[in-house]
């Protein structure tokens, strides 16, 4: 039986950033805002970035989620994961396998695992994952090769898992409160929190709403 190594509450309102054209000053400073007004744990997906580039922003990241008590995700890449020692990795299906990841990070690492189907459910039990990322639930320009999955679905597959769930995809505050009723532990948030000119005030906003919902 899998047991995850995260608290549900740590997931409740989940930030996936990336640098995108955002200045160093501006990328550091909205994780910051994203946090104070509560984000509760924060992702850094950079999938162009190369490794040394990555690992040097990761380790920029990490002082300021060190200091401000959440955890730090990285997206796909085990070697930044390692080598600037932060909580974990979220991988998708694609990507290496949870065992071979487990391998790699040793168990006290979080892993997070990206599914869509009730077969990905069924094949990643008693492998060591400690959260599912399930998505997209709504239409989302971010990650294009993501399938939908219905209301239903995630409903079904939330409430069949053994570890917290966090819904992702195209989540926004004119539709996070659709989700009421999933049994989802958090919300992960790209596009709404990172991609607005008020990130303090936008995640603010989000994380009212998510307690409606969540808690």
């Amino acid at each position: 039986m899998n047991i995850s190594k995260l608290k549900r509450e740590e997931l409740f309102l989940y930030g996936v950033i990336s640098k995108g054209d955002l200045s160093l000053k501006e990328y550091l400073e909205k994780i910051k805002q994203s946090i104070e007004a509560g984000v509760t744990i924060i992702q850094l997906r950079e999938k162009n970035m190369d490794t040394e580039s990555f690992i040097e922003l990761g380790n920029k990241v990490k002082k300021i989620t060190d200091e401000m008590g959440i955890k730090l995700i990285i997206n796909d890449n085990i070697e930044v994961c390692k080598e600037i020692d932060c909580e974990g990795v979220h991988i998708g299906q694609g990507d290496i396998s949870p065992i071979e990841a487990r391998k790699i990070l040793g168990e006290d690492k979080i892993i997070g695992l990206s599914i869509q189907t009730r077969e990905h459910l069924e094949k990643s039990i008693d492998i060591g994952v400690d959260y599912y990322g399930i998505g997209a639930v709504f239409s989302t320009k971010t990650k294009l090769d993501a399938a939908d999955v219905s209301y239903s679905n995630l409903k079904a597959l939330s409430l069949d898992s053994k570890i917290p769930v966090v819904a992702i995809g195209g989540i926004n505050k004119l539709n996070i409160l659709e989700l009421e009723g999933t049994g989802i532990a958090g919300v992960a948030i790209v596009s709404a929190i990172y991609g607005v000119e008020d990130t303090y005030k936008e995640s603010k906003v989000l994380s009212d709403l998510a307690k409606k919902i969540i808690f």
